[in-house]
């Protein structure tokens, strides 16, 4: 079987945990089956967590627990809209998946997210520090993507001593891994171009709900405050409605040059 799946499929480490997740699955025993692949997440930080937590997912599916299983499809969809660049629908679909479930990993993209985007429109420096914090206490301060996702937050604020600080932390936490190692670097050369980072305010970023107010609430565990209309710039054109106006003014000019050409214009 492990040479018919693709990496990180065919890890044979990841294959023992669907074994023994499976195992307690048909024993009747759900939620240790999730507690199972949570652990194995939280244990194997350079893993990719994508398949772990698909596998979550699957057990949330049987026990019925739609809004665990809801949260895990908006933080994939999420994941994969922050792959391609696609920042405004990537902070749109993680802030209903923290909705639904605060799980570490969805915390901890939304936190990179609000910290590191192109946007100042979408940079929320303080918020970003308040959701890694929690994602890092969730874990222990054990997991160095979160650890360094906090580093990246705190340079957005424009608190080097403590970016630098946990910078040297997810390096260290990453041990002998190149992979992260290699992150924890690219993270801290981010810190260093972000001196200049500024905290843009409520209204310069055309938000409808405070930031002050997301800070208090992600303090006190509640993620109830993620709404559609606050997840988008108030006044934003879109792609297609740029290129359809485009292709007007285009057929236009075509038609004018026409006419003028059969002597009509």
């Amino acid at each position: 079987m492990k040479n018919d799946l693709p990496p990180p499929y065919c890890d044979a480490t990841y294959l023992e945990l669907v074994e023994h997740a499976t195992s307690l699955q048909e024993n009747g025993e759900l939620e240790l089956a999730i507690k199972c692949v949570e652990s194995f997440v939280f244990d194997n930080s350079s893993y990719p967590a994508a398949a772990g937590l698909k596998l979550r997912a699957t057990l949330y599916k049987k026990l019925g627990d739609c809004d665990k299983l809801r949260a895990y499809q908006l933080f994939a969809a999420g994941s994969r809209a922050l792959s391609r660049g696609a920042w405004w629908q990537a902070r749109f679909l993680l802030i209903q998946s923290v909705g639904y479930d605060s799980h570490p990993h969805s915390l901890n993209s939304l936190a990179y997210l609000l910290a590191v985007a192109p946007t100042t429109r979408l940079v929320e420096p303080q918020l970003a520090v308040r959701i890694a914090e929690l994602a890092n206490a969730m874990t222990d301060g054990q997991n160095s993507h979160i650890v360094d996702t906090l580093a990246c937050a705190y340079a957005a604020t424009g608190d080097f001593s403590a970016a630098f600080e946990y910078s040297e932390k997810a390096v260290e936490l990453s041990g002998e891994e190149e992979d992260i190692r290699s992150a924890a670097q690219i993270s801290r050369d981010h810190i260093l171009r972000s001196e200049r980072v500024i905290a843009r305010s409520n209204e310069e970023q055309g938000l409808e709900t405070p930031p002050s107010r997301f800070v208090e609430m992600v303090t006190k565990g509640d993620f109830s405050w993620y709404d559609k209309k606050s997840c988008f710039p108030t006044r934003r054109i879109s792609r297609q409605q740029i290129e359809l106006t485009g292709a007007i003014v285009l057929l236009l000019i075509g038609v004018i040059a026409l006419l003028t050409a059969i002597g009509v214009w």
